[in-house]
């Protein structure tokens, strides 16, 4: 089974974390390690049909893949990262927890994802939404075989949302957890190692896998100075 790497790159100065230098040494160095290629969806070969952080959601349907380490673009991967094609469950949907309390904004976070659920629970029916269940879409190993239709719904669900103007911070990422669970997709928690938001040192250690900057204002600066080899 191909295994792939795939991360979304629509880069624009400000909205946008952008694949810098580093990051990309350090998923090509994982690819090395692990046996994949990577999948990059940019301007310079996939015309942008939806938002760009919903782009994932094409993923199965007109991205072609496998088994996929779906990764969004401000990450750093950690030399030591054991392989997740390897480690982790074969007959689920990995994936790790949206916040932790040790993050500063735990509290807003949880609020902005029960928002986030309840607009499309109006829209497209009531489905339970457990807090300690709703995942972070920055880090995700799924397959073609299990997880095709996830995707699928997903992408219906944030053009129907589109159309009616009704707006989401994380326009990929509560479609997927809301479809996930409504769908009972099978999924495995990992450790918050896996994708550590908020990182607090330039150098990674070894317990640590992968940095994730998301919503970090310093992002572009930060990311170039991560030492992760």
């Amino acid at each position: 089974m191909r295994k792939s790497i795939l991360i979304i790159n629509y880069e624009t100065e400000v909205i946008n974390p952008r694949f810098c230098p580093n990051s990309r040494a350090s998923v090509m160095a994982a690819c090395e390690r692990w046996g994949c290629d990577l999948i990059e969806i940019s301007h310079s070969n996939t015309k942008l049909t939806l938002a760009p952080a919903a782009e994932k959601i094409k993923l199965f349907t007109e991205i072609d893949a496998e088994h996929v380490l779906v990764l969004d673009s401000d990450i750093v991967i950690n030399s030591l990262a054991p392989n997740p094609f390897e480690i982790f469950p074969q007959d689920c949907m990995t994936v790790v927890q949206n916040a932790s309390p040790r993050h500063p904004q735990f509290s807003d976070v949880k609020k902005i994802e029960q928002e986030e659920w309840a607009k499309i629970e109006e829209e497209c029916g009531p489905v339970a939404y457990v807090p300690e269940e709703y995942f972070n879409t920055g880090v995700m190993l799924v397959k073609k075989e299990l997880h095709t239709e996830v995707f699928r719904m997903a992408k219906e669900t944030h053009q129907h949302l589109s159309t009616k103007n009704i707006g989401l911070n994380w326009v990929d990422q509560t479609p997927i957890n809301y479809v996930a669970k409504k769908l009972g997709v099978k999924l495995y928690f990992a450790a918050d190692e896996w994708n550590y938001i908020f990182p607090p040192d330039p150098v990674m250690p070894a317990h640590i896998y992968v940095y994730h900057f998301a919503g970090e204002p310093l992002r572009n600066e930060r990311m170039p100075e991560v030492i992760w080899k």
